[in-house]
């Protein structure tokens, strides 16, 4: 009863950007300027079906990321004006392996594993005096395993979670300034300092390796009213590419309720859910290789949200 499928796709991006610079005066240079990015993106898959409980999968891809307008917004000298639009994309090849069971009735089990490989990684140069510059590194990889579970029983209740591990690294060393006197200029001027390098093997910044969801929740027979908790937990993650400090990783709590009525053909369900139920203080973000080592953005506290919203079926 084995059967097979497979599939593939060949898009293809291109993006322009044309920067038109009308504020040229003295000591201000005509920074006008235009650049392009193109590639291709294709993805293979294939499927494998066991038995009607146990599908398992491949897939290949090639990713391909244009810079962003804030990663192109200024040059890497800081006495240059302008926009860095030497700047590459950068682009990567991507395969994972998985496999998806069926174990009982309401019950399912998801397990991958998956590996990335990206070239001319776009990194954080300097971030100092609240402006952040670019540049492209050499290469870096991504793996990783993912596990997912889930059940339904017949009494109204679910549950599921999600378990992610990703070690994201340099492969390559390069340089980078991380301090407030750093300068790229050559010969180096007075008071300041030279680069520093980045060793192969550092953890990219801003990723964490673990990271955990789970949730339980349960629900009236017709689904009138339905009530849950969430919980969310996030490892230490690196605040700079020296790997020299790390934000703490932390866990939430979410809860979750909401009301569904049904009246002729309009369907209204009323919704309110709190996150972060506990009120804990954590860094929910970093400012990657801030130059006054001030890399840490403080996550939401205690917030709640309300809603009400109708749909009519004709």
């Amino acid at each position: 009863n084995a059967k097979s499928a497979a599939g593939h796709h060949w898009p293809c991006k291109y993006w322009s950007l044309d920067s038109q610079d009308h504020y040229i005066r003295t000591g201000n240079p005509d920074d006008s300027g235009n650049t392009s990015y193109s590639g291709t993106t294709p993805f293979a898959g294939l499927l494998y079906n066991v038995n009607p409980n146990i599908n398992l999968y491949a897939s290949f891809g090639r990713g391909f990321d244009a810079p962003t307008l804030n990663e192109v917004a200024y040059k890497p000298v800081a006495t240059q004006s302008g926009l860095n639009l030497t700047l590459q994309p950068s682009r990567s090849q991507q395969i994972e392996l998985g496999a998806k069971f069926q174990l009982g009735t309401g019950i399912n089990l998801q397990a991958a594993v998956f590996q990335a490989k990206t070239s001319d990684e776009i990194v954080v140069l300097s971030n100092n005096g609240g402006r952040s510059r670019f540049q492209n590194a050499g290469d870096t990889s991504r793996r990783g395993l993912e596990l997912g579970y889930s059940q339904r029983s017949t009494q109204g209740w679910s549950t599921q979670w999600a378990y992610t591990y990703l070690d994201a690294t340099y492969k390559d060393p390069f340089t980078a300034c991380y301090t407030t006197t750093c300068s790229q200029t050559i010969p180096q001027p007075a008071n300041t300092t030279p680069p520093q390098t980045v060793a192969s093997g550092n953890l990219i910044p801003g990723i964490p390796k673990n990271s955990l969801f789970a949730d339980v929740s349960w629900r009236t027979p017709g689904g009138s009213f339905e009530t849950g908790l969430e919980w969310k937990a996030t490892g230490r993650v690196a605040t700079n590419d020296l790997n020299t400090e790390f934000a703490r990783g932390y866990g939430t709590v979410a809860a979750r309720m909401s009301f569904t009525q049904k009246t002729g053909g309009w369907t209204w369900k009323e919704f309110v859910r709190v996150d972060n139920l506990l009120d804990k203080a954590y860094a929910g973000s970093v400012i990657v290789n801030q130059a006054s080592a001030q890399y840490y953005e403080p996550g939401q506290g205690r917030n709640w949200l309300a809603g009400i919203t109708g749909s009519y079926k004709f």
